[in-house]
């Protein structure tokens, strides 16, 4: 078994195909991978590692933050993907977790921003989310997320 990945455009960068969450259970169709392969060159879109059953049931852990205390909450895994700030670290998902709402850290002087959005954050992604994995340009930075 091995992972699904989606196309992702856009700024966001955002998925680049519709009903691709069922994917995450049922893994994806065949002809699917092949238009892929055809209609979104790597040159200009990006990727997206898909979470859930038919990723080998692996689940994501998103930590949003250059601080290395919120970081060292999350266990040490294997492979970890680098962003503008923080990382994702995937895990084999034994416990049928479901996604989580984002967690920040209480009673901390967190930076809000424009949105009133905390700007430190810890997310489990499970079946049916995703991460935008390399060699994706982040929207901000302009640079490609890379593994460690």
């Amino acid at each position: 078994m091995g992972y699904i990945t989606i196309p992702l455009i856009g700024k966001l960068p955002a998925p680049g195909v519709e009903g691709w969450g069922n994917w995450a259970l049922d893994g994806i169709p065949e002809s699917e991978v092949e238009r892929f392969e055809k209609s979104y060159p790597l040159d200009r879109f990006g990727i997206g590692l898909v979470a859930g059953p038919a990723s080998n049931n692996i689940l994501l852990v998103d930590t949003d933050s250059v601080d290395l205390e919120v970081i060292n909450l999350v266990p040490p895994s294997p492979l970890e993907r680098i962003g503008l700030r923080g990382n994702v670290r995937p895990f084999k998902n034994t416990e049928e977790l479901e996604s989580s709402t984002p967690f920040s850290r209480p009673n901390k002087n967190l930076a809000i921003d424009p949105t009133g959005k905390p700007t430190e954050e810890i997310e489990v992604r499970c079946s049916g989310l995703y991460v935008a994995i390399p060699p994706t340009i982040h929207p901000d930075s302009g640079i490609a997320y890379r593994w460690k």
